[in-house]
């Protein structure tokens, strides 16, 4: 079991947050984020600055995609 994983709770906090202003990469990867995260994070200012995002094995269907295209 993950004990630094981060959810779509904790990803909703951060997507909304402005303590990450230089943030380019972003790696989720195994972390259970799910749609709701992924939806936060596509209406939050953090994607826009974002370069590089990996969401490999997130639990992320078609809804989270969607909000992110």
């Amino acid at each position: 079991r993950r004990t630094d994983a981060i959810g779509p709770f904790g990803l909703s906090r951060m997507a909304l947050s402005s303590a990450f202003p230089v943030l380019e990469s972003l790696d989720l990867s195994e972390n259970e984020i799910r749609n709701p995260g992924v939806e936060a994070l596509a209406s939050g200012p953090l994607l826009s600055r974002l370069r590089e995002l990996r969401l490999r094995e997130c639990g992320i269907g078609s809804l989270g995609l969607k909000a992110l295209a």
